[in-house]
Formats: C-alpha cells, structure tokens, sequence
C-alpha cells in the first residue's frame, strides 16, 4: 500500500474524527457554575433610586434556614442587597424574567434570621412578581428572586425597582383578608389579598385547576374545589395555604363546600357513579360522610346551613323547575317550600327568612320568604314594570339583615343596587357595565362586586352606598368568586 494512501486514509479518519467531536460538543450541555448571588451571604449589591438588573440562574439552590419565598420552596433563588436612600414607597418587581417568578424582601443580618417585610407571587404581569412597602432611610434590605417551580430553572431572572410614590395603605387587620379565583396565566386558582389589595398571594398549586373557595366561620379554614386528582374534589387547607387536606373521593366529582356555622362539618353536592347528584355532609377532618338528602332523582345542589346549624337549605332540579328545600343537618324533615324555577337562595343572619330568585313571573325577580316557607314576596317586581324582561340576581344579606345587594340590569346594564329587606329605598351603587356578585364585609362597612369596567374582570370593592370604588386586584387576569373572611 503506498504512503500516500495511507496519508489520504488518516486525514480522512481524522477528519470523521473532527466531525464526531463537533456533534459532541455542540449537542451536550455543558455543566456551569452556579449563580454568583445564589447565597444570601453574596447578595448582589444594587444602588440608586431605580433600577434594573438581570442575570442567568444557572440552578440556584436552597441555603439551610432560607424562607420559603411567597409561600414558595423551590429552592433555585438569588439574592440582592438594596440600601434605601430615602423615606418613601418602594417597588421591586421581576418583570421581564423568562419563567414564572416569586419575590420576597426581608431585613437582617443572616439568612436564617430574616424579618420579613413584603413578598409575592402573581401580582405582576404575565405570573411575574411586584411588591410594594414604605422604605425607611438607610436600611438595607435584602430581595430574593425564586422561581415558581423547578421548570423556571435555569433561566434568565430580571429585577427592577423604583423609590418614590405616595406611601401605600397599612394593611388592614387580618379579618379583612379576601380569597377570590383567578386565570393569570396558568391554571385558574385560588388566592388570598388584604381588604385594600395588597398582599395578594396564590394560596393553589398552578398544575391544576383550584376554585370556589369558602371561609371556616372562625376565619381560619379554607375549603375550595381542585382537580388535582382528576376531577373535581373537596380540599381543606389553612388561611395562608399550609395543610392542604383532601376530603372527599368521587368517582365523578364533588362541588360547592360550605361550613357549618360551628367549623366542625361541610356539606357539598357530591355525585355518585351512576352520576346522580345529592347533598352530603363530611366532618371536617373527611371523617363521617353521609348522604343526607339521599333523594330518588339525584338532582340536588347548592347546600347552605342556618345559622344555628340545625338545618340545611339546598335545591332539587328537574326539566322544569328547580325547588327549594330545607332538612335537619342529619337529612331528616325534608320539606319543599318553592315550586317554580327559584336559585341563589340565602339565609338571612338570624335565620328567620331566605333571599332567593324567582322566575315564577315571567323573570328572575329578587323574593324573600320566612324559613317555613311562608310569606313570599316579589321585593323587586319590574318585570310588570319594565317593557322587557329584566334580570335580577345575586341577592346578598347585609350582616344585619337589613339590607339586600344584587344585580340587575334595569337601566340597560348589569349594575349593583341595594334595598331595604323589604324591597324599599331601592339604590343604585354602579354605573359600569358588568358589575355583579356583591358580597358585604363581616363588619357591614364595605362590599365587593366584580366587574369588566376595565376590559378584563377585575374585583373591586366600595363603601355601602356606592362611594370609593376601588380595584383590589387590578390585574390583567379574570378574577372572580370573592370572598371576605368572616368575623374571628
């Protein structure tokens, strides 16, 4: 074989070679260090009144004694250390991160002895964080930067701040926390603000699909709707989150949970796998479930207890009607006190009479009834009134009972109004259109009311005679299903 073959065969081996350790290097993932700022202790220093920073977490890491972040443990933040320069409002933010992001600022010298001063999860646009807090002149305050969860990491993290502004409103007692549902971005879920907006925190997981949230009467409890097991399920947790328990098994599905005034039970429409629907009733802890309407259609929902716990309200739908019934809280006296097409039925706070609607005239008109039954009375009556069919709905007790919120759209649009128990004194409180689902405070002092004034559902709150309309979430996302914490 001549040497020149030979030479032709190696360069052309070589070659192949060359190739294959291209195709290598150009397709494995090289391994990297770890984000300088990943530690606490190497804080990444940011000065001035704004600002902007970005960097690449290459998988930060969780330090020993770090907090959770917004509630949050991924495990995977970087650090900033921020010294302020004046008294004022300050706002951090991680807009333009390229994952889904929580945020947190605390003071202190170490990072397992951190006192923490603000945080958040979705508050910002497009599941980024913003938080904002009253800076004192040089203290120096500490920002971690979290992903949501482990699929943010790696990724390219942004933070950006900004001093001045008016100083924001303390946040109120802890009473006057809201949950309400949000879709902002990932799955819809259940989230807890501050009676004035701020401190809005996702309290659900975003892999799946959490809703209807309801208070404990205590104020402590929360019970919602999830999917995470495949349909739709009742889950228990804590006000911030903590001990998410579920309580029910269905081979089809369980739905509207609502406490008994004492916390100790639930009672929810629950379905069966012949996929009949009938009211049951849980303890607490998903101990004792019992079917307490066990009636023969399968067709009864929307559970609610008197306020002594002594009976249960819920109604039973078929083709044509849709009838009110109360029972003993052990399913016992059931007895029918509606015969038309009547829903959104509510006790009133001394349990002597029911609110609810009626399509008995031709419309949804606001009716109120004595808990037996009796004395039923069309409140709103605009159905002989109007020259079309109006709607009425959404009716909502004040907290002493003198006073019914609801919907209606008379003027053209659906708007709040508010009436006397006995449907006098009528008043409008909105004038946007879209504006529904009024629900009082505990104390009786404000009333919340969605509404798509700002081209998107938004939760806004007002004073009972309509004044200081505020938006709570103001948020690009669909927010719905409010809810103020009850009374402690």
């Amino acid at each position: 074989m001549s040497s020149s073959r030979l030479t032709g065969q190696s360069a052309g081996l070589a070659l192949s070679l060359l190739i294959l350790l291209f195709c290598f290097v150009t397709t494995v993932k090289p391994v990297v260090a770890y984000t300088n700022n990943d530690n606490f202790a190497n804080a990444e220093i940011v000065v001035g009144n704004s600002g902007s920073v970005s960097v690449y977490n290459n998988y930060g890491t969780l330090e020993s004694g770090e907090p959770n972040h917004a509630g949050h443990a991924t495990g995977c933040s970087i650090w900033y250390q921020w010294q302020a320069t004046a008294n004022g409002n300050v706002t951090f933010d991680t807009a333009g991160s390229h994952m889904d992001t929580v945020l947190g600022v605390y003071t202190g010298s170490s990072v397992s002895t951190l006192t923490h001063v603000a945080s958040d999860d979705d508050t910002g646009y497009d599941l980024h964080g913003t938080t904002t807090f009253s800076a004192t002149l040089n203290t120096v305050y500490y920002i971690a930067v979290d992903a949501y969860d482990w699929s943010g990491c790696p990724g390219a993290m942004h933070l950006n701040w900004h001093l001045g502004g008016p100083t924001p409103t303390p946040t109120p007692a802890a009473s006057n926390r809201i949950t309400f549902s949000a879709d902002r971005g990932a799955s819809t879920g259940v989230y807890i603000m501050d009676g004035n907006g701020a401190g809005t925190t996702r309290l659900t997981d975003k892999s799946t699909y959490n809703f209807g949230a309801v208070w404990s009467q205590d104020g402590t409890k929360v019970a919602f709707n999830s999917y995470r097991d495949g349909q739709s399920e009742i889950y228990v947790m804590n006000a911030d989150g903590s001990n998410q328990t579920r309580l029910t098994t269905s081979s089809i599905g369980s739905y509207q949970p609502a406490w008994s005034p004492d916390g100790t039970k639930i009672a929810f429409r629950g379905y069966d796998s012949q996929a009949n629907s009938n009211i049951y009733v849980v303890n607490a802890d998903g101990t004792g479930l019992t079917n307490v309407s066990n009636e023969p259609c399968g067709c009864s929902y929307t559970p609610a207890w008197s306020p002594d716990g002594t009976q249960i309200m819920f109604m039973i739908e078929d083709a044509y009607t849709s009838r009110i019934y109360v029972m003993d809280a052990d399913g016992s006296n059931q007895t029918q006190l509606t015969s038309d097409i009547e829903y959104s039925a509510s006790w009133s706070p001394d349990g002597a009479k029911i609110v609810f609607v009626s399509e008995r005239d031709g419309a949804p008109e606001i009716y109120v009834m004595n808990a037996d039954g009796s004395n039923q009375t069309n409140l709103t009556d605009t159905y002989n009134v109007l020259p079309y069919a109006p709607f009425n709905d959404a009716p909502a007790w004040s907290p002493d009972g003198t006073q019914i919120a609801f919907s209606t759209d008379r003027d053209g649009q659906v708007e709040v109004y508010v009436m006397d128990d006995d449907g006098t004194n009528l008043t409008r409180l909105t004038n946007s259109s879209g504006s529904d689902e009024p629900r009082w405070s505990a104390d009786g002092l404000k009333l919340l009311f969605t509404t798509d004034r700002d081209g998107n559902q938004e939760i806004y709150s007002m004073n009972p005679d309509g004044t200081s309309q505020t938006n709570l979430t103001n948020h690009p996302g669909y927010d719905s299903q409010a809810s103020w914490q009850p009374a402690p």
